[in-house]
Parts: C-alpha cells; structure tokens; sequence
C-alpha cells in the first residue's frame, strides 16, 4: 500500500509543477504571473555525475514576443553544480538583454547554484512572468521548471532558504555581459579597448572612466597633466605674495591659498594631476622665499662684518 501511494505521489508532483525535457531540447516555454515581477526557474544539471562536463543551454525570445516591443534576449549559460562539494562548479553567462530604442526591460534578474547544501541538481534563473515566452535550446536533456503562481511559492530547496520572486534586477545581471565566477585572465599582448567605464568593487563609477573601491598598487604611474604647469612661478612678473599676506591667510582659513581644504578633499577627494600641480606651484614659491631670506640673510651678515671691523 505504502508503495502504491508514493507512485501516486510522484504522479501528482509531476502533474503540479509545470516541468518541461527533451533531450537534445529545443522548446519554448511561457512564465506567468505579474509582467513586473522575475519567478524562479531551475535548470537541471544532467552532467554532473557524468559524462563530467559542463551543461550548456540558450535561452532567448524576439522582440515582438507576446507583445509589441516587450523586448529581445539571448543568453548564454555554461553551469557545473555543486552539489555538496563538487570542485569544479560555476556558471558562465554571456547575455545581451535590455534597451532595444523602446524600452529598457529586462529579463533575467538573477541566478544562483543552489546545490551548496543539497542534491537539487540544479541553478535557479529568475525571469521576467506576465506571460512572457522564452525559446530554450540545448545538446543536454534538461528538466526546466517554473515556480510562477502563488501555490508553488516560495520554493524550498532542501536546507537553503525559501526562494520567491524578484522585483529587481540585480546589479550583476548586466544589459550586456560575460560573468564569470571564476578569475579571469587574458593572455593576449595586444591592446585591450573599453567603451565603457570600468568599476571594480562598486556598482557605480560615478561618472569616471575608472573607478576602484579598495586599494589600488602600481609599479609605475603616469598622470597627463593637461594644466598649465606652474614654471610661471619664477618669472618677473609673477606676484608672489608677502609673508606676511601669506601669515594672515593661513590664519583664516588654515590651509595654504589655492590649496584644497580638508573638507573640500574629504567630500570630493582629489584630482593627482592637479594636486601635483599645485604642490609644485608651491615649492616653487617656497624656493623664491628661501632666496628672498637667504639674500636677506646675507646682506646681514655683510653689514655686521661691517660694523665689527669698525670696532677694530
């Protein structure tokens, strides 16, 4: 009796969850629920215990799909799963999803390998619901199978955390991208061409071409200082300010005269080039001060060699 009802069992768990495999599969499929929000969907992984290799699928759908101008995708996914402790686990992604000139949706949100704790066997992509459809191929019989109605959320994984819908892309699923979870090396010697800004360690380069959260080590910098470097300093007509002028700057506002303040560092930090800039403006001042003294100086001791041979 007990095994008859763990068959009806299976049956029922089959007939529930919408599941879709085929081997060598090429099938389309439709995530439903609300149009803003991105549902769980897991793809097995039927190369982990063997042949041992990595599984493969595309994902994608045209622009015109469901409705007008909702949006294109392709994407790319090369996965091993953990399961417990598998070495070689990681998934691979290489997606183009977003503004088509129209709108800016996009369609992935996320993914996860949640085998770290369990047998699942499988990742977790969560796509755009409301009826969107999606063309999935692959050389590997995958298992596709979607939590996208309120009876089948959230899903629970064997010791993971219950997992629901997304109502946000995260910030690693990129418009266009290759992501890796792996380290990446690049062996070629030839020049390398960005048309974007690159951020490391932070989401947001601010506007900057480059942009670094941490600490930064090189053997050798160059800035290209595009100001007007301040040999300017030692020509006759330059003003250089008295010291006392200088003495009852400082006083007021306790920093050198064109020189940043603290506060002014702080909020905005600062600009290496011009900082040198600046720095050399005044130690360019403050060599025509030494000269000024040590000529002062020199004319002192003159005039007291002066006054003690007078004595004699």
């Amino acid at each position: 009796m007990k095994k008859y009802c763990t068959i009806v069992f299976i049956i029922l768990i089959q007939l529930i969850l919408p599941r879709y495999s085929q081997a060598q599969s090429n099938f389309g499929f439709t995530v439903g629920g609300d149009l803003d929000k991105f549902y769980p969907v897991t793809f097995s992984d039927p190369n982990f215990w063997g042949p041992d290799r990595a599984t493969e699928f595309e994902i994608g759908r045209q622009i015109h799909d469901d409705s007008q101008w909702r949006g294109s995708l392709i994407a790319k996914f090369r996965y091993h799963t953990n399961g417990w402790g598998a070495g070689a686990h990681f998934i691979d992604v290489d997606m183009n999803q977003g503004y088509n000139g129209i709108n800016d949706n996009k369609f992935i949100a996320a993914w996860e390998d949640i085998t770290f704790t369990n047998n699942s066997n499988c990742i977790v992509l969560w796509l755009r619901g409301g009826g969107t459809t999606y063309q999935f191929h692959s050389a590997s019989t995958i298992t596709v199978t979607k939590y996208d109605a309120p009876n089948l959320l959230p899903y629970q994984p064997e010791n993971h955390a219950p997992i629901t819908y997304k109502t946000a892309v995260e910030d690693f699923a990129q418009t266009y991208a290759n992501i890796t979870a792996r380290n990446f090396y690049n062996m070629s010697a030839n020049t390398h061409f960005f048309n974007s800004a690159i951020a490391i360690n932070t989401n947001d380069a601010k506007g900057y071409r480059l942009a670094v959260n941490g600490d930064a080590i090189f053997t050798r910098a160059k800035v290209k200082s595009f100001g007007n470097w301040p040999d300017y300093v030692f020509k006759a007509d330059y003003e250089l300010p008295s010291l006392e002028k200088l003495a009852q700057i400082i006083r007021e506002s306790q920093h050198l005269p064109g020189i940043p303040s603290a506060e002014e560092i702080k909020k905005e930090g600062q600009d290496l080039g011009e900082i040198q800039r600046l720095q050399m403006q005044k130690i360019e001042e403050l060599t025509l001060y030494i000269l000024e003294l040590n000529k002062k100086l020199e004319n002192q001791s003159r005039r007291i060699e002066q006054l003690e041979a007078a004595k004699k």
